[in-house]
């Protein structure tokens, strides 16, 4: 059995191995920044339905925490705002669509939020008021004058809509999308789809299924290989590598690949590495270490004839799970120490300079992530993020209290990690400030991958992949009934996951 994997199985007696195979860990009631104790929990006052603008302020069934206010809960692109009440008495909430409805233009027409209501012969049209309507818009005239009132809940006035996308004016004024549809376009012309069931329209419009079946709003997953122990997972240059065994009854698992698209396993570091643990991957190459040689291997991410070799003749430190990143000229990976001391390591991809220690502590770093001017890490033991500069120098605290951290990525301007027992999914601006929690009240949230526009994560316990805007957004299902997924990748097509249970390697399109 690995260092690693012993230490593990302490971490796990002592509650702490959230970090190590997606299980649990401490309590600790120290909040992030931007966060507020409410009682024995970390509550985001603007965003946390439980704790509205003041702890212990609830919103009742049928509403969200909106900056800090309870508003009506409302499909994409409809607010909820307060209207005088059918009964003829105090107020009701609906939703309105702000860029059409006359009443509530451009929001809600209260002091809060800058609303406005047009005056008579105008429309509201792209969110303000208008005699015409603006471009990609048609006037619809109102059905009557009640409250609610048609689909474009208009308040009695003429209104603008765009047949294009509007699921309440698809294709022509007043045609309803039913539940389970939406107005999906396609070649300029837009109808009701079924995105419970549409391949090309599964969940959302737009997000097709690359030529696979859509059931419940989700694209069919795919099973790439069949493997035991299995870890890490990168994906690149048409492959996707991953590190497991062939049969339960290996002691080691090995490094292997496999087209994106689907096809054989080959084994990649041909039986060279005894016990390999995590894996990187740049343009050019895919690296894995060895936590029983303490080495780093490097093979060339097309499959090439040469063999993998060591990077330099120095061993690494105890290299730990997913601790291992390739960035720019230079891998990083963290390791522990036999007695206890964690550290993170550099090593140039040219020349021959040697490995060299950067950081130091009383941490177990995990997850790792670089970018042009620091490494970051997640601390299993902790519950902390840490991040120090690619040369070295003050190592800087960037959250604690994240119970159970484990995966964690970097783009050019957050920092994203996955908390475990807080079941947090968090993004923290590079330059400091407020922390935003992207999605909360997951059971173990895991490990990440991100590409340009979203956020994908592993939810262990319940068997989710996950995606989110990383500009914000609701949160959404990938795919579910996961058996224990773990380790996570993403491609320009694919989110790639390794069912940790259920000995998979796994493909759904993003």
């Amino acid at each position: 059995m690995s260092r690693v994997r012993s230490y593990c199985i302490a971490l796990s007696l002592a509650g702490l191995a959230a970090g190590c195979n997606g299980g649990t860990g401490l309590q600790n009631s120290n909040c992030p920044s931007g966060q507020t104790l409410c009682g024995t929990v970390c509550a985001t006052l603007g965003s946390d339905p439980q704790n509205c603008g003041a702890c212990g302020f609830a919103c009742v069934a049928g509403q969200s925490c909106q900056s800090g206010y309870c508003k009506a809960d409302c499909v994409q692109g409809y607010i909820g705002c307060q209207i005088p009440s059918t009964t003829g008495t105090g107020t009701q909430l609906v939703c309105i669509n702000p860029l059409t409805d006359s009443k509530n233009c451009g929001g809600c027409s209260n002091i809060f939020d800058g609303g406005t209501v047009c005056v008579s012969g105008e429309v509201c049209s792209a969110g303000k008021c208008a005699e015409t309507c603006s471009p990609g818009y048609t006037a619809c005239q109102p059905k009557d004058a009640g409250y609610p009132l048609d689909a474009g809940q208009d308040a009695g006035f003429p209104y603008c809509a765009n047949f294009l996308v509007d699921d309440l004016n698809c294709g022509g004024c007043g045609v309803v999308c039913g539940p389970g549809k939406a107005c999906c376009q396609s070649g300029g012309f837009a109808g009701c789809v079924s995105t419970f069931f549409d391949p090309n329209n599964c969940g959302v419009c737009g997000h097709s299924c690359l030529g696979g079946t859509c059931g419940a709003g989700l694209c069919t997953p795919n099973t790439l290989a069949s493997m035991y122990q299995l870890q890490d997972i990168k994906a690149g240059n048409g492959n996707v590598f991953f590190i497991g065994a062939l049969s339960n009854i290996v002691q080691f698992p090995s490094v292997y690949s496999t087209p994106s698209g689907g096809g054989s396993v080959s084994q990649v570091d041909q039986s060279l590495s005894f016990a390999p643990e995590a894996l990187a991957i740049d343009s050019s190459s895919i690296y894995w270490s060895d936590n029983q040689q303490d080495l780093l291997y490097s093979s060339p991410v097309n499959g090439g004839t040469g063999l993998p070799f060591s990077v330099g003749s120095t061993a690494m430190d105890n290299p730990l799970p997913f601790g291992v990143v390739a960035f720019g000229p230079n891998v990083y990976w963290g390791g522990m120490a036999d007695a206890g001391v964690g550290s993170i390591t550099v090593r140039p991809l040219n020349g021959n300079n040697p490995p060299v220690v950067i950081a130091t502590g009383a941490w177990m770093p995990n997850g790792l992530a670089a970018d042009n001017g620091s490494v970051y890490w997640t601390d299993s033991i902790h519950g902390n993020i840490y991040r120090v500069g690619i040369n070295g120098g003050t190592i800087q605290t960037v959250a604690t209290a994240q119970t159970g951290a484990a995966g964690i990525a970097v783009d050019g301007n957050n920092i994203y990690w996955a908390a475990a027992q807080t079941g947090f999914v968090v993004a923290q601006p590079l330059d400091g400030g407020l922390s935003t929690i992207i999605a909360r009240n997951e059971l173990t949230p895991t490990r990440l991958a991100i590409d340009g526009l979203s956020i994908f994560w592993t939810d262990h316990d319940n068997g989710l992949i996950m995606k989110a805007p990383l500009d914000g957004g609701n949160p959404l299902p990938v795919a579910a009934g996961q058996n224990g997924p773990n380790a996570i990748a993403v491609d320009s097509n694919y989110v790639y996951w390794t069912n940790a249970n259920g000995n998979q390697v796994m493909r759904a399109p993003k």
